[in-house]
Order: structure tokens, then sequence, then C-alpha cells
């Protein structure tokens, strides 16, 4: 019962560990991906802004491609790969909360997710922080600082600049994203750290139970074989050994009887050294036999001599 306890315990103990590693894990990477959320949005913004440059090109901007340019576009920075396990992944996407495409005047050109007039001016519409992004896409600056803010909604601002091949910015792509969901994000973690753990939990087991095993072997330590007190010639039984703690019950008178009956005194030899008559000594010896759980005399005067009782003064 205290293996199976311990088996348990190291059991338990494993599984605990490996559940609470894996979703500390899950939360230290969405604090990873949340710090570098800025410098997702610049790269991402920059690859997206690459596919305006001829709708922004020549002498005026091409409003009606601008805006099917922007129907296409999905919803989010990208797609951030979280974790992947040989059968688990899942990704998280910041979703769009304002998509513009500006001239070089700042002046909308196309919008989605908001309704904002053509030609006005971008900065009626966004804080002060996130008309300063867009100023520094349009002066060319390249630095993820400047091209991204955080707003007081909690949303993030990004601008990435739009430029020719001959390096003239024609205008900017401005998009605001929605913050990170986080417990969106931690409920996620917790379906894979569980989903995980199906896969690792067994092997903690497995660890546990092997540990426990261990720890018990060596708390116990070696097996010894139970002491065996023999005689040449002569095999002690398991009554023989069960025999011995029997020595205890004996009285002083039994063992000065069991003594002599171990010198190989007669019952009558006994009698007349101890003043007593030949029938008490019978009754003595019957005794001795009970408590000693031996069938004969020779059984007993074994175990007195194994006991170091022979030769010993009554």
């Amino acid at each position: 019962m205290g293996r199976r306890r311990l088996v348990l315990r190291c059991t338990a103990i494993g599984v605990a560990a490996v559940m609470s590693v894996t979703l500390a894990a899950m939360v230290s990477l969405y604090e990873a991906l949340a710090a570098s959320l800025p410098s997702l949005a610049r790269a991402n913004l920059e690859q997206r802004a690459e596919a305006l440059t001829p709708v922004l090109a020549g002498s005026s901007p091409d409003r009606d491609a601008a805006a099917r340019w922007l129907q296409q576009q999905g919803g989010g920075i990208s797609d951030v790969e979280l974790m992947q396990t040989p059968r688990v992944a899942f990704t998280v996407s910041p979703p769009v909360g304002l998509m513009v495409i500006v001239d070089s005047e700042a002046r909308v050109v196309a919008a989605r997710g908001g309704k904002l007039p053509a030609d006005a001016p971008l900065r009626q519409f966004l804080s002060r922080d996130a008309d300063a992004v867009v100023r520094a896409a349009l002066a060319g600056r390249r630095d993820t600082s400047s091209l991204t803010a955080r707003l007081a909604d909690g949303s993030l601002a990004g601008a990435a600049p739009v430029a020719d091949p001959a390096g003239r910015v024609l205008g900017a792509l401005v998009v605001t994203f929605t913050e990170l969901d986080q417990p969106s994000l931690l409920a996620r973690a917790l379906v894979m750290t569980l989903t995980v753990s199906v896969v690792l939990v067994p092997l903690a087991g497995m660890t546990g139970a092997t540990t426990a095993l261990l720890i018990d072997r060596r708390s116990t330590g070696p097996s010894e074989p139970a002491p065996c007190f023999e005689e040449p010639g002569l095999q002690l039984t398991s009554t023989h050994r069960s025999g011995l703690v029997g020595f205890s019950a004996l009285t002083a008178r039994e063992l000065e009887v069991l003594r002599m009956l171990a010198a190989a005194d007669t019952n009558t030899a006994i009698a007349a050294r101890l003043h007593i008559s030949e029938k008490t000594v019978k009754k003595h010896v019957s005794n001795i036999l009970g408590k000693l759980e031996v069938p004969d005399r020779t059984k007993a005067a074994v175990l007195a001599w194994q006991q170091g009782l022979v030769g010993k003064e009554p």
C-alpha cells in the first residue's frame, strides 16, 4: 500500500508539473508576441504596401482599383504561429479595425471599415498618435517606432509608405489593429495545455512511477535474507524459527529445565538436580515444547544451543 501511494503521489506531481510548465510557456509566448506586435505590423504592412504602387502612381490615384484592393485584403496583420506539435497548431491574427489608403498629401483615397470621405485629410479622423504615424510614413521613414503607435483605446496604429521604383513616396497604407485578446489567447493556451497533456501526461506518469520505485528501493535498501540458524546436519523449519519468540514466555524454572535438557540430562537427572519430581519435570518439558512450538526435546535443545542458553548459570 505504501509503494502504491508513493507511485500515485509521484505521478500526480509529474502530471501537475507538465501542465504548469506548458501553461506557463504559453503565457510567456503571449507576452513575447504582444511585445513583438509592432514589428509584425510594420513588416506586414510593408508587404501589402508594395502592391499599391501602381494604384497611386500617375497623375491621380486609381480610386476604384484602391477600393477593390482593400476588399481583397484579409482582416489581420498576419497569421502568427504560436505553437506547433505533430498534431496541434493554432494561430492568432489581430483583426483590422480600419484600413485606409492615402495619397502623398494624406488625403483619403479609399477606406475599409469606416466611411471616410474621399480627399478628406486623414488627420481629422485619427488621434494625434496615429496622425504622427501617417506623417512618418509619408516622410519615408522605415523604423518600427515611428510607423507604429499604441492608441488610447488599446488598439495599435501602423502605417507603411508606398513608394515608386525611384523611391518617391506616393502615399501610405494606414491600418488600426485591435489589441490581442488576452483572455481568448489564454483560453486557447489552456486548450493547448490539455491537448499536449494527452501526449505528455502518460510519459509523466511513467516517469513518476519509475521515480517512485527507485525512491522506494533506495529507502528500503537491498533485501537481506532472513536469519537462518542451523547446526551441521540440522535444518530448521519455519516452525523452529517461529519458536524463537517463545523464549520470552518461558518461566525461570522452565529455562532451568531447558538448559539441562539441552545438556542431554534425563528427566530423572533434572528432577534430582532441581529437587522436584519427575512428573513435575515432564510437565515443565511439555510447557517448554508448547511455548517454543517444537515437536520434541531434540528441537528444543537445538534452539537452546542457538540462543546460548547452554552453559549459562540459571
